[in-house]
């Protein structure tokens, strides 16, 4: 077996079970070897189009013999139909990354099996909490949907949300793990860092390619980043208003309980994605920017090393990396503060939206038992 194959393998034991589930999924086809490959590309593509499609049909089925209950429930419905299609939209636009950046993504494994593999420790811990969590919350909020007494429409919609956030969960820890695997390698080239020059230029070599890698990584991403920050800000505002409904309209009980803790972990569950997106991306950044001042530290104590060309100008160009979404905005940990900002502007819409239907309901019953 190559060295190169070994690396794969290892590489797939650390991040062992992140990848082999998003493999699974359909969202990250590669081979034993840590390569693409084109049958499990075949599979991806398959298998994600036919969950969009059947998920959608089902829903659209179910409610062309439902649309009694779908006019019953009226604007929430509608609600809860856009946060089930959010998920959609992100499986879609990975599929669409995964048909016309296919060589980027060839690009990114082949050069993340290449990283220093002492460093992997940390992405273990990573993949496993992480991926872990996000999966047990999916069967804990399904155990609360059938618990609940809520309407046989609203059950379908949810169980099929949680369908789909699965594949949607798996392409979020993907693009983080991926970022880790990043990060934990510009850690090693920072503490590695040593006044021997011929060391050193091996050292910005690596940390530039370090950058390109990760601007890879943004690029295949970034169009999936869009939609997943409109889709947890839209989903923040949503479970946040169906919260204070159901607090306006309920009683105190057993039931109250299990949907409020519901509601409530559903918003720390759309936030901790975003935080964890903005995370990876500051994280990532920082630790580009550190290995810049370590190396200016580093020649510094040294005022010989300021004679060679290419680490001077190295350090005059100050390399970095910064994550965006399509270039519409930079992603980081300010990302979250926008986020909830611009969540509460929108909630307060909302609300007033669904008051005034609700008090034009109201004066329409008046009007009619006046005239009665």
């Amino acid at each position: 077996m190559s060295q190169h194959t070994n690396a794969g393998l290892f590489l797939l034991e650390k991040v062992s079970p992140l990848f082999p589930i998003a493999r699974l999924c359909g969202v990250l086809p590669y081979s034993d070897e840590f390569s693409l490959s084109e049958s499990w590309f075949k599979y991806s593509i398959l298998l994600v189009s036919s969950v969009v499609v059947g998920v959608n049909g089902f829903r659209a089925v179910y409610l062309v013999y439902s649309a009694s209950d779908f006019l019953n429930e009226g604007f929430n419905t509608a609600l809860y139909i856009i946060q089930s299609l959010l998920n959609d939209v992100c499986l879609i636009s990975h599929v669409i990354q995964l048909l016309f950046q296919r060589d980027k993504l060839r690009t990114i494994l082949e050069r993340l099996k290449t990283l220093d593999t002492i460093w992997l420790k940390y992405t273990t811990i990573f993949s496993k909490r992480l991926t872990g969590f996000g999966l047990l919350w999916v069967a804990i909020s399904q155990i609360a949907i059938l618990v609940t007494d809520s309407t046989t429409y609203e059950k379908m919609i949810r169980f099929t949300y949680s369908t789909t956030y699965v594949f949607f969960y798996m392409i979020v820890m993907e693009f983080c793990c991926c970022l880790e695997l990043v990060r934990n390698h510009l850690t090693a080239l920072t503490i590695d860092l040593s006044p021997v020059e011929s060391k050193l230029q091996n050292k910005i070599f690596s940390h530039y390619d370090l950058l390109k890698l990760g601007k890879k990584i943004n690029d295949f991403f970034s169009l999936q980043l869009l939609i997943i920050c409109m889709r947890c800000t839209i989903n923040i505002v949503c479970q946040i208003f169906f919260l204070l409904q159901f607090l306006k309209n309920s009683k105190w009980g057993v039931e109250m309980i299990l949907v409020l803790a519901f509601l409530v972990g559903d918003c720390f569950m759309e936030l901790l994605i975003l935080l964890c997106i903005a995370a990876s991306c500051s994280e990532t950044s920082a630790k580009a920017a550190r290995f810049s001042e370590q190396l200016y530290q580093t020649m510094n104590k040294n005022k010989n090393l300021f004679s060679y060309v290419e680490l001077q100008l190295y350090v005059t160009l100050n390399k970095g990396v910064q994550f965006n979404a399509c270039g519409f905005f930079n992603i980081g940990y300010p990302l979250v503060t926008s986020v909830l900002a611009a969540a509460t502007t929108y909630l307060v819409i909302l609300v007033q939206f669904s008051t005034s239907g609700a008090l034009k309901k109201q004066l329409g019953k008046s009007n009619t038992t006046f005239i009665q």
